[in-house]
């Protein structure tokens, strides 16, 4: 029986998605186990594990599909030749992002998607074509940089920067300005 296509596996992978993301939305994520998982879903912790292998992987999986969309959308980009083009492109499709989406970003204490999206843009290798175009760590480097500035300014935004009066053109206009200081 092929799982992925089984009425009943995919019925058990949303509500144990959606019992994470309720979690999340009560919890810490340090504070979400297995074990309370599996008790308010319910279901036992053997058919947790045939879908995930922990906690860290599930996360993992929901940002990554969460955020896919994101990095089909500059997966051309160069870098630091398009970069006007990638914040501008990244910051308007992450700003219409749901509650949930941002909530899987941001729900651990090292605010992981900067990690994520620069293992997304290598996977989707991104295109150099300045300083370091010929050397894999220096890219390495540049994108991990240049994500975690990415999100973190973006979190900032989402978390204050409204509220403060911050436009996303500003930030756009801000965050530009760093990176292709910092890149070229």
């Amino acid at each position: 029986m092929n799982q992925d296509r089984d009425p009943r596996f995919e019925h058990t992978e949303q509500v144990i998605r959606s019992t994470f993301l309720d979690m999340l939305r009560r919890l810490n994520y340090e504070s979400v186990t297995v074990r309370e998982l599996t008790a308010q879903a319910p279901i036992n912790r053997k058919t947790f594990y045939l879908h995930y292998d922990s906690l860290d992987r599930l996360l993992g999986t929901m940002r990554t599909e969460s955020t896919q969309k994101s990095y089909d959308t500059i997966k051309d980009c160069r870098i630091p030749d398009d970069i006007p083009q990638l914040v501008r492109t990244l910051y308007t499709y992450w700003d219409s992002l749901g509650e949930d989406d941002f909530l899987l970003w941001t729900c651990t204490p090292d605010r992981k998607i900067g990690t994520t999206f620069a293992g997304q843009l290598l996977t989707h290798g991104m295109t150099f074509t300045g300083r370091g175009k010929d050397d894999p760590a220096y890219q390495h480097v540049a994108l991990l940089s240049m994500a975690y500035v990415l999100s973190a300014a973006f979190i900032d935004y989402k978390n204050h920067g409204k509220e403060e009066g911050v436009t996303r053109d500003a930030l756009i206009t801000q965050v530009t300005d760093l990176l292709e200081h910092g890149l070229s």
